[in-house]
C-alpha cells in the first residue's frame, strides 16, 4: 500500500514545525514569556478585586512598549551588543517575578 495524502501532509507539517522551533526557538520562547504569559496574567489581574496587581502589569506593559519602540528604531545597533537578547529576556522575566 502507498502512503495516504493525509499522512504525507501531516509529515510535511511536522517537519516544518520542528524546523521552525529549531531555527526560531528563541523567538518562540521569548514570545511566550514576554507576551503570552503576561497577557494571561493581566487578564487574571483585571478580574480580581485588588488594584495592586493591575498596577504591576500596567507597569510591565509600559516598559515592554518602551523596549519595543526603542528596538524598532535602534534594533540594528542593539543586535551588536553581546547577549543583548538573552539579557532582555532575563530582564522581562525579572519584571514578571513577584
Amino acid at each position: 500500500k502507498g502512503l495516504r495524502p493525509g499522512h504525507v501532509a501531516s509529515g510535511i507539517a511536522g517537519v516544518v514545525i520542528v524546523l521552525g522551533i529549531i531555527i526560531k526557538g528563541y523567538d518562540l520562547v521569548c514570545g511566550l514569556l514576554t507576551c503570552v504569559y503576561p497577557m494571561i496574567a493581566s487578564i487574571r489581574a483585571i478580574n480580581t478585586q485588588e488594584d495592586d496587581d493591575d498596577k504591576v502589569w500596567l507597569c510591565f506593559w509600559t516598559v515592554f512598549g518602551i523596549f519595543q519602540t526603542v528596538e524598532l528604531f535602534f534594533g540594528f545597533i542593539l543586535a551588536f551588543i553581546p547577549y543583548y537578547y538573552w539579557l532582555r529576556l532575563a530582564f522581562f522575566v525579572y519584571l514578571m517575578a513577584p
